[in-house]
C-alpha cells in the first residue's frame, strides 16, 4: 500500500466533512454520482441507433482501456478511502475498491467528450457540463469517498484518453478485422 495523504487532500477532507451532517444531502449526491452511467448508456444507444459505428467503437474501446488503466492504478496504489482514514461520520456510500484514482470522475470527464458530440443535447450542454465536470468530482469529495488528488487524477485520465486514442486509431485498429465492414 502506498500511503500518501498530502496537506491539500487533508484540507479538502476537513472542509467537505463539515457539510455531510445531513443524510439527505449525501443521498442526493450519491444519486448524482451514479447518474453518470445514464450518460454512458445513452451515448452507446445513440451511436448504435444512428449507425455511427466509428463513435460507437471509439467509445467502447477507449472506455475498456480507461477502466483497465483506472483499476490497475487503484490496486497498484491501494489507497484507503477518506472515510476509512479520517473516520468520517454519516457515510452513506461505502466502497470496496481503493480510492486512487476516482472512477466516477474519470467516467464523467471521459463521457463528456462523447456526449458533447451528440447534437440533440446542445441545449442541455450547460447542465451536462455542470453535472459531469463539476458535481461529480465535488460530490465524490463531499461524501468522503475520494480525496482531491483522486478526482484530479480521474479527471486527467478521462480528459486525455479519448483524445489520445482517436477515432482514426480505432478505425485503423478494427479495419483489418471482421469489424472493418462497419467503417465503409
Amino acid at each position: 500500500m502506498v500511503d500518501f495523504i498530502n496537506p491539500v487532500d487533508t484540507f479538502f477532507v476537513n472542509f467537505f466533512s463539515q457539510f455531510t451532517t445531513h443524510y439527505s444531502i449525501e443521498l442526493f449526491v450519491a444519486i448524482l454520482l451514479y447518474l453518470v452511467y445514464f450518460y454512458v448508456f445513452y451515448a452507446f444507444y445513440y451511436f448504435f441507433r444512428n449507425k455511427n459505428h466509428k463513435s460507437f467503437f471509439h467509445l467502447f474501446t477507449t472506455i475498456m482501456i480507461g477502466f483497465l488503466i483506472v483499476f490497475s492504478l487503484k490496486y497498484y496504489v491501494n489507497r484507503p478511502r477518506p472515510y476509512e482514514t479520517f473516520h468520517l461520520p454519516n457515510v452513506i456510500v461505502e466502497k470496496n475498491d481503493p480510492s486512487f484514482p476516482s472512477a466516477h470522475t474519470f467516467l464523467g470527464f471521459f463521457i463528456y467528450y462523447f456526449i458533447s458530440k451528440i447534437a440533440k443535447l446542445k441545449r442541455f450542454k450547460t447542465f451536462i457540463l455542470l453535472h459531469l465536470l463539476i458535481l461529480i468530482p465535488l460530490g465524490s469529495m463531499l461524501i468522503g469517498v475520494h480525496y482531491f488528488t483522486d478526482v484530479l487524477a480521474g479527471a486527467f485520465i478521462g480528459f486525455i484518453l479519448p483524445r489520445i486514442i482517436s477515432e482514426e486509431v480505432i478505425v485503423k485498429l478494427y479495419s483489418k478485422t471482421f469489424l472493418g465492414r462497419f467503417f465503409k
